[in-house]
């Protein structure tokens, strides 16, 4: 059997210190991409240099420093950039790997999601889930929600054209899965395929969970289901503020009104989001809920 073709994209700036074990790891992959693509934006430190180690095995953009850069639609910008000079260079591709600059693969990862994707057609979007790195190793990262992790995330190529264009919006990496749901693809993670995160996970700013919460209400959560996750939220720093500022955030920013996406969408992502807390609310989910 032919293993179906896919690509691979990562950008980074000034990521000296994972970038290296992250393109080696896309790179011995059991099955590995067809074409791999690293845009390096403007960094100043030494990952220019180290990406030159891996000329002839991967394709790297380098972006000007100077560059003006706008939160939210900025990711978005390189993501798309990574992607087209990657499918300009596999037509046929059937798998996109989208891999953040500080995850790590197990060699293994990308030949046992692609299996998964093959067995379930209407598998759109996947991932496997961190193991975040504490002090002294690391720690596997549950989240309730179910939601695919960005940082390491698969699309099957009809899913990602249905989705089409990417808003220029803080927090669009939601806004692909919920429409991509809305359109009828599945969305999961397999708790049981496992990658490395070297950063350690979580916000810990105010301003953080204040922009994930104007960028919650966006995006169409429903009031209920985000209340509940700021209650899951007081574990981590800064704890009790920072789920404050997340709820606050969220409520202050629906005052005005504001709508971004057509109603069709609003209505399918606040019903969405609340079967999604329901789902939270089973005492089977109190664990990964709190992060324990």
């Amino acid at each position: 059997m032919v293993e179906p073709r896919y690509i691979a994209v990562t950008h980074c700036k000034n990521e000296e210190e994972t970038i290296g074990r992250c393109v080696e790891s896309v790179l011995d992959q059991t099955t590995p991409p067809a074409a791999y693509v690293v845009v390096d934006d403007g960094s100043t430190d030494e990952t220019p240099r180290i990406l030159q180690g891996f000329e002839g095995k991967i394709v790297v953009v380098t972006l000007d420093p100077g560059r003006l850069r706008e939160r939210g639609d900025h990711h978005r910008d390189l993501l798309l950039l990574s992607y087209r000079e990657a499918a300009e260079r596999v037509e046929d591709w059937r798998y996109l790997l989208t891999l953040d600059a500080d995850e790590v693969l197990l060699s293994d990862n990308m030949e046992r999601l692609i299996s998964k994707m093959e067995e379930d057609p209407r598998l759109g979007m996947t991932s496997g889930v961190p193991l975040s790195r504490v002090r002294g190793g690391y720690r596997k990262i549950y989240r309730a929600s179910r939601n695919v992790w960005n940082g390491a995330r698969v699309y099957r190529r009809e899913c990602w054209d249905d989705i089409g264009v990417i808003p220029s919006v803080l927090g669009w990496d939601l806004w692909v899965q919920i429409e991509a749901n809305r359109l009828g693809w599945r969305t999961r993670p397999f708790d049981d395929i496992n990658f490395l995160e070297e950063r350690p996970w979580g916000g810990s700013t105010l301003g953080y969970w204040i922009r994930r919460g104007f960028s919650r209400r966006r995006l169409g959560y429903s009031t209920l289901t985000h209340i509940i996750t700021c209650m899951t939220r007081t574990t981590r720093r800064p704890y009790i503020l920072g789920s404050l500022a997340f709820l606050l955030s969220f409520l202050l920013y629906g005052l005005g009104g504001w709508k971004y996406f057509s109603g069709e969408y609003y209505e399918f992502a606040r019903q969405h989001t609340e079967n999604l807390a329901r789902g939270w609310l089973r005492a089977s989910k109190l664990k990964e809920k709190i992060g324990l």
